[in-house]
């Protein structure tokens, strides 16, 4: 089990959210924190994930978020020193 952070941009928001929340939904007990960030006048927006999974899992989630037309995401593994509870 690690900790990663996911950054998602979303290009035609209105038309790909509920795919988009589909997908977080299904991973919704690996996802600690979610930030979004509309960005209306380029009908685009951007959602920073921070997920304690494992790198397969994390791996999952990035394939189906990228599998949604318009949706691009990339992960990092964080290093968080021996101890340290994210939640």
């Amino acid at each position: 089990m690690g900790v990663y952070m996911i950054g998602v941009l979303v290009e035609n928001r209105k038309a790909q959210s509920i795919k988009v929340q589909e997908v977080l939904t299904e991973f919704s007990d690996k996802i600690v924190c979610r930030h979004g960030c509309p960005y209306p006048s380029r009908e685009s927006g951007l959602i920073s994930l921070l997920c304690e999974a494992t790198a397969e899992e994390v791996s999952n989630l990035v394939n189906k978020l990228q599998s949604i037309p318009g949706v691009k995401a990339k992960s990092m593994e964080l290093d968080v020193p021996t101890g340290l509870k994210v939640c």
